[in-house]
């Protein structure tokens, strides 16, 4: 069974011999075993003087980093001043027009993404989508009469329809394509139910 030798952990220690404690041979510095005897060289790690301070410097730029992590987490995560919404959309800036032109809906979660995170406000809008939309309103104004604005699974959901059912509300109507965007019908929508005084 090999002996312990003490050396230091120096980098520069590697270069310088090593003496077998068993048959007093020189060795190398990089060596694991005697190359007389055959015993194995157990090198004992002492740290070096300066291991302690390389280590408290380690340690101190850790916690920096960590702590300054927090810091930017809690100064610029806070957005909600400066976002409109909840549901942040991966396909449209922050200065897009939904965001202000949609705010109330947005706000009670009307308007959902169309795919993971996105909005795709130029899409047409499907008649799930529709109707989600007119029931967070619903549920949110607490009036009955917006029903009327629901459609059916058997009926297309296209311009002339949708006016139709405003005008019975007697809500303005804004829609000027035929074939509905999303952001087209989320903007008439707030317009008729938010500003319009439904």
């Amino acid at each position: 069974m090999g002996r312990t030798v003490q050396i230091q952990t120096n980098p520069n220690n590697r270069n310088k011999n090593i003496s077998c404690e068993k048959c007093r041979h020189t060795n190398i510095g990089l060596a694991k075993f005697c190359g007389r005897c055959g015993a194995k060289l157990i090198v004992k790690k002492v740290a070096f003087r300066y291991e302690f301070a390389y280590r408290a410097v380690l340690g101190s730029a850790f916690l920096l980093l960590v702590f300054s992590g927090f810091l930017s987490y809690v100064f610029f995560n806070d957005t909600s001043s400066v976002r409109v919404s909840n549901l942040p959309f991966a396909d449209v800036a922050f200065d897009h027009p939904v965001y202000s032109s949609c705010k109330n809906l947005l706000k009670i979660k009307g308007i959902g993404y169309r795919k993971f995170l996105k909005l795709a406000p130029y899409e047409k809008i499907s008649l799930a989508e529709w109707n989600y939309t007119v029931k967070k309103a619903i549920e949110f104004l607490k009036e009955g009469s917006l029903e009327a604005l629901y459609i059916d699974k058997e009926e297309d959901i296209n311009r002339n329809e949708i006016v139709r059912r405003f005008k019975k509300l007697s809500l303005p109507a804004d829609f000027t394509e035929d074939n509905l965007s999303r952001i087209t019908a989320f903007v008439c929508l707030e317009k008729a139910l938010f500003e319009g005084g439904a």
